[in-house]
């Protein structure tokens, strides 16, 4: 299947030769890492969601009592209380269901398996842990291909490869690969690419069959993290000019097609729709406590006063004589949106050592100084890519634990492997263009040893990723115990 694929892409995406070896030495990374970190194993949020599928189809049944009596007796993290029941008397689950439904086939295929052998097939054996926690590497695989293919059509083939696994070793999709792959985050990632990848792609036209594909994207891409939804804010530059080599799109078309696309979005998102009138008793639910819902009111009002400030001050330089005082009119709103952000959520989500971005994942602040040299050549992709990532901020700003909780790094930010992916590359392009690859290597080389120490010394101390674990026991251990335990891990594999 794999080798059929291969041949699909080179005779339709135009790959070359050197595009298949770059593939090969990118699986050969992948499998590596996987025989070095992968658990096979279901645990915390990813109880929740095996509970789903596992209640659909042994149960029968959307009573996750059985469930969570026996997954919480494991002891591998948090399980709600089954007591803990809502409206319609069954055990609450306010996790998005997307996932339990993609995970339904790989557990048929366990349960083949099982009653192959003449066992039980009661969903509760470890080949059910590890179809379902495969199923996250294949697509964590898959992610890692259209990231290459969507750089390639930008950049060149060597580029491509170094910002694809160095952005995939460097970043928290690392770890909700290998360590913790009962989780969202991976499949997260694979559906915003796959939808960033399409709706950007080359020669794109609006017709009928584009809206159904982006309107299936968006539909899967919700239901298995709703916050992606706020990555479909990039298709209103489809008609916000940027750029001069933008092409011109009637606002008229532009609706037109776009209401095609949300209606079967819609539909494509009506499982959870169903799921949540059977759990909570109606169609429309919010999983966030009414106290959270009222910082969120809040925000929403502050951030909605500093975009009208924003738009007043923009009109008023453009319209009036106050044209005159124009760098001083965008010094003062530079000066008061900077105040804002260091005083803000997202500040800490960016620098906070409670596993702030750059803090935990550095490679990321490369990344974004990528997005500068970006901008002079693509202002049209960098402005909706930096855009997307500017949403996704200020919307876990919005969030009550901003900081993941039990989290490797801002793990909400997962979702945005390909924006990472795509900085990068323009910073590997801009230092390849001005030096040479070993100058890159060099460069690169300190991100990649700091994640993998970080990896090796979470894989022996899980605890390490409580955000009230002080950052200095975590840089202490990097440069005393993590070395001597990756070189054991490297030499040795796992035990």
């Amino acid at each position: 299947m794999f080798l059929g694929w291969i041949f699909r892409v080179r005779k339709n995406a135009h790959a070359t030769k050197e595009d298949i070896a770059y593939i090969l030495a990118l699986t050969m990374v992948f499998i590596i890492f996987f025989n070095l970190f992968h658990v096979r194993g279901v645990r915390g949020d990813g109880q929740h969601y095996y509970a789903v599928t596992r209640s659909l189809m042994v149960d029968g049944d959307l009573n996750f009592t059985n469930e969570y009596t026996y997954l919480g007796s494991r002891r591998m993290g948090p399980t709600i209380d089954p007591r803990q029941t809502t409206v319609t008397g069954l055990p609450r689950s306010p996790y998005p269901l997307g996932l339990s439904l993609i995970w339904i086939p790989f557990f048929l295929a366990a349960n083949l398996w099982e009653q192959s052998l003449g066992a039980v097939a009661d969903g509760y054996a470890q080949s059910y842990y590890s179809s379902v926690t495969t199923a996250t590497v294949i697509f964590s695989y898959s992610t890692l291909l259209i990231i290459y293919f969507f750089l390639r059509r930008i950049l060149n083939s060597k580029v491509a490869l170094a910002s694809t696994v160095t952005t995939f070793i460097c970043t928290s999709l690392f770890y909700y690969t290998y360590h913790d792959p009962s989780m969202t985050h991976a499949y997260s990632a694979f559906f915003v690419a796959a939808f960033i990848t399409y709706h950007l792609r080359p020669g794109r036209r609006y017709c009928i069959k584009d809206s159904i594909i982006l309107g299936v994207l968006i539909g899967l891409m919700s239901l298995v993290r709703w916050q992606d939804l706020l990555f479909c804010g990039i298709m209103i530059f489809d008609i916000i000019p940027i750029s001069e080599k933008k092409p011109k799109i009637k606002f008229k078309e532009f609706i037109k097609y776009n209401l095609l696309v949300f209606f079967v979005a819609a539909i494509v998102f009506s499982p959870q729709l169903i799921f949540w009138k059977i759990i909570f008793g109606s169609y429309i639910t919010s999983p966030f406590p009414k106290s959270s819902l009222n910082q969120w009111i809040l925000k929403f009002q502050i951030v909605g006063c500093a975009l009208a400030a924003s738009l007043g001050f923009y009109w008023g330089v453009k319209s009036t004589r106050l044209r005159r005082y124009k760098k001083l009119v965008y010094l003062v709103v530079a000066v008061v949106g900077m105040y804002l952000f260091v005083h803000s959520t997202a500040f800490k989500i960016i620098f906070s050592t409670r596993h702030g971005l750059f803090i935990w994942t550095p490679i990321t602040a490369l990344s974004m100084i990528g997005f500068i040299w970006m901008n002079t050549k693509d202002n049209n992709l960098s402005t909706r890519l930096i855009t997307a990532f500017a949403v996704q901020v200020f919307f876990i700003s919005l969030t009550v634990s901003w900081d993941g909780g039990w989290s490797y790094g801002i793990r909400m930010l997962t979702n945005s492997a390909i924006v990472f992916a795509t900085g990068l590359s323009f910073f590997i392009d801009y230092i390849r263009r001005r030096s040479s690859w070993i100058v890159i290597v060099f460069i690169l080389l300190p991100f990649i040893v700091w994640n993998l120490l970080l990896m090796v010394q979470i894989a022996d101390n899980h605890m390490l990723i409580d955000p009230n674990v002080p950052f200095s026991r975590i840089l202490e251990g990097q440069y005393n115990r993590a070395p001597q335990m990756l070189w054991k891990l490297i030499t040795q594999g796992r035990q």
